[in-house]
């Protein structure tokens, strides 16, 4: 399984470059559906412009306009079904 990688932003605007990027490990995700659900959720995190996810390694990576709020990451991924490692 690759890599999705999803920009955010809302139709019609651009969204700002990531300024931060932050990796996390997460438990669980075994297939696409695990991608889509795990950027759905964090999509929605303030400050989160793209989204990277590999259900194979597990592996979350965001790029931020600023730091992100590890709790509102946490709760992101947790509404997905998943957690941290």
């Amino acid at each position: 399984m690759s890599t999705v990688q999803h920009p955010i932003h809302p139709a019609g605007h651009r969204s700002k470059a990531p300024a931060v990027q932050r990796r996390y490990d997460v438990t669980g995700m075994t297939c696409s559906h695990c991608e889509h659900a795990i950027t759905a959720e964090l999509s929605r995190v303030p400050g989160v412009v793209t989204v990277e996810v590999d259900a194979r390694t597990g592996i979350v990576v965001l790029g931020c306009t600023t730091e992100p709020d590890h709790g509102a990451v946490a709760a992101a991924i947790h509404e997905a079904g998943y957690d941290l490692r």
